[in-house]
């Protein structure tokens, strides 16, 4: 019994080292899959760039007073 108690008091650091490191494996198995998404942040310059080239390419007409249909004006 002696011998033992000796052993575990020698190798205590070893020990407390293994444990933690269960206790740490526990706690990602239990924990990690309830832990939200954290989305990555987008730079403003490629949400400006996204922005800019949205609609390159697509064609717009001008619409005016004359080409415009039905009342231009809101009434009450």
């Amino acid at each position: 019994m002696s011998s033992t108690i000796q052993s575990t008091i020698q190798n205590s650091n070893a020990i407390s080292a293994q444990v933690y490191a269960q206790l740490l494996d526990v706690n990602k198995r239990r924990y990690e899959p309830y832990q939200p998404y954290i989305y990555p942040v987008i730079p403003s310059s490629v949400i400006q760039l996204q922005m800019a080239t949205a609609n390159v390419g697509v064609p717009m007409s001008v619409i005016t007073c004359l080409s415009g249909k039905g009342n231009q004006y809101i009434t009450t």
